[in-house]
């Protein structure tokens, strides 16, 4: 039996080596895996907070995507500022939202190795084009949390008990509902526009291909006009030769 034992602990190491996520695949398993944080975080709180979190974490990722777009330090600063409402509100009561240190998941640079879809040695084998996400992967990994998100909002929801204090209440609510229905459904087209996105490009390699005859036709065009370059700088070297008439001349009749 000890022989055994010792068998079972050195393969167990062995399968999980060979377990090597695809690179194309990384943003959505990073996806998977905040969710996955996500929803371990939320037991620890009840419903009405649960609800915040979530549009908390909501917020965020939406101010990420309008910092992709705009790259401007103040939405940084606007990031620090909601992380900082939020702990200051619930204090010590956040300490499951903290300790699973969401804000790591926003860092590109670092995220795969921090959150364990790789491992340091496995990320140091990529080329420096494959060590940072795509402008591409940032989008499909975006959609992907906020359609998580969105999901279990929703879910929550359908869990607390009916607001209708007034008619001006009701009529609010039903206002926020279809603005709500309207984000949702942008979501879920954005979402399942980079999922086919997405499964095109693992089936297919059309898209591959068009990336490469882009690059190719950019280069040509690029050698064109270095040789354009060079013979007009030629030109002063170059014989004068005059232009010879290309006209024929007129045939003479015979009389």
């Amino acid at each position: 039996m000890e022989t055994q034992v010792k068998e079972v602990a050195v393969k167990e190491p062995t399968s999980k080596e060979q377990v090597i996520i695809p690179r194309h695949q990384a943003h959505a398993y990073l996806g998977l895996k905040f969710l996955k944080d996500y929803q371990e975080m939320l037991k620890h709180f009840p419903l009405e907070q649960q609800i915040e979190i979530t549009e908390h974490l909501m917020g965020l990722i939406e101010l990420m995507e309008k910092d992709l777009k705009e790259q401007d330090e103040a939405n940084y600063y606007e990031y620090l500022k909601r992380e900082s409402v939020l702990l200051k509100k619930y204090g010590k009561t956040l300490k499951p939202f903290i300790e699973k240190l969401f804000c790591q998941y926003f860092y590109f640079e670092h995220a795969l190795v921090v959150r364990g879809i790789y491992s340091q040695q496995q990320y140091d084998k990529f080329i420096p084009e494959q060590m940072i996400f795509s402008t591409n992967e940032v989008f499909d990994y975006h959609q992907i949390c906020l359609a998580g998100l969105t999901y279990n909002r929703n879910t929550l929801y359908l869990q607390r008990e009916p607001e209708f204090e007034s008619q001006t209440c009701e009529s609010e609510t039903a206002n926020e509902t279809e603005q709500d229905n309207e984000i949702t459904k942008a979501q879920n087209r954005n979402y399942l526009f980079a999922e086919g996105f997405h499964r095109l490009n693992k089936y297919s390699n059309s898209f591959t291909l068009f990336l490469r005859y882009q690059a190719q036709t950019e280069r040509l065009y690029r050698r064109a006009i270095e040789d354009f370059d060079r013979l007009k700088a030629l030109r002063n070297k170059l014989p004068n030769e005059p232009i010879s008439d290309a006209r024929p001349e007129a045939n003479e009749t015979v009389d």
